[in-house]
């Protein structure tokens, strides 16, 4: 979390923004991807009626639990929709400064399309690392933002929170309605508490590692070595030991039980410095792409209060287009810089 608290948030009054044209088309194409597999995926297999009917969306989750690793095939919007879900806030953002209503309401609207999509699969992770990003967006972006710019964000957001809360509890309720040993108080408070007891009885001394088989399976790929590929497999395979994904253990938890205890530490600082390198600030302006690895870095410490949110294959091609996202917003701020002092020279 260091990076976190000593990134210079004064700085954000100020960024170095991408080029506009860059931007707008980027930005079409996001929203355009996110109307096409609405339509295309959502519409044609749930009626919206459904997505706020609690006992539909829990037969959803166990339609989805039950067809884990069947081959159903490659839905090509739905991959290129997931290349966008990190970068959709700051898109967001970035037209809400540049004053292009037209595009912020599309980029709100994706976002609703997003939590819209969770919903009909059962799946509340989304819907949560959705509402995780609006504190850290507001924190950044209020310094560039006018004083009735700042009114007109929270109304939207405020309205936003509340479609997203009730498909969540609705959710909730749809998949324990049936679960007569539990309240819901007690649920709550097993979610937000577990993670403490279950870290520290099993995190550091498991039974065994499962040798990066969640969190960086791509790596693994990479040096010829096999995967599970899916949770239910995986569970399968690293049964001996104690612990597994289906138990919160922090983030840091995710490490030690894929590296153990020594390595896991190592793995997670070198991972902690590359982060680290790419928010540094090296001028009196903060970059727009800093603002993308503050984001991730941000999103892993909140969204890791219950397990690390990049791991497996999916997670892992996020990190990756978050990367590709880095480097063109880098080239493009870079862009933008020349063709602004050439133009203030001129």
């Amino acid at each position: 979390m260091r990076p976190l608290y000593s990134f210079p948030l004064e700085k954000t009054g100020s960024i170095k923004m991408p080029n506009d044209f860059f931007m707008k088309v980027l930005s079409w194409v996001v929203i355009c991807i996110y109307l096409i597999f609405f339509f295309h995926t959502i519409l044609s297999s749930f009626s919206l009626t459904s997505l706020f009917n609690p006992d539909l969306l829990a037969e959803n989750y166990d339609e989805k639990v039950e067809n884990v690793g069947m081959d159903d095939g490659i839905n090509i919007f739905g991959v290129l929709k997931n290349m966008f879900t990190d970068i959709l806030w700051l898109l967001f953002m970035y037209h809400c400064l540049k004053g292009n209503k037209v595009l912020a309401f599309g980029l709100l609207l994706s976002l609703v399309i997003a939590i819209f999509t969770a919903l009909a699969w059962g799946a509340r992770g989304p819907i949560m690392r959705i509402l995780i990003d609006i504190p850290f967006i507001y924190i950044v972006f209020r310094r560039s933002m006018s004083i009735r710019m700042r009114k007109i964000f929270l109304i939207s957001i405020l309205a936003f929170v509340t479609l997203a809360l009730i498909g969540f509890i609705g959710l909730t309720i749809g998949r324990f309605a049936d679960d007569e040993r539990y309240t819901m108080l007690e649920i709550i408070t097993y979610y937000s508490s577990s993670n403490f007891l279950v870290f520290d009885n099993y995190a550091l001394d498991a039974n065994g590692i499962r040798y990066g088989d969640r969190v960086f399976p791509i790596f693994r790929l990479l040096l010829g070595l096999d995967i599970t590929g899916n949770y239910v497999d995986r569970r399968l395979e690293y049964s001996h030991m104690f612990l597994d994904d289906s138990q919160f253990s922090f983030f840091i938890g995710e490490f030690m039980l894929d590296y153990g205890p020594f390595w896991g530490f190592i793995v997670l600082m070198i991972f902690s410095y590359i982060l680290y390198r790419g928010i540094k600030i090296k001028s009196f302006q903060c970059g727009f792409s800093n603002l993308l690895i503050l984001s991730l870095l941000y999103r892993i410490c909140v969204s890791g209060f219950s397990l690390f949110p990049y791991s497996e294959i999916s997670g892992n091609l996020s990190l990756i287009y978050i990367l590709c996202f880095y480097i063109f917003f880098k080239i493009s701020e870079r862009y933008n810089y020349v063709k602004f002092k050439m133009g203030f020279i001129k």
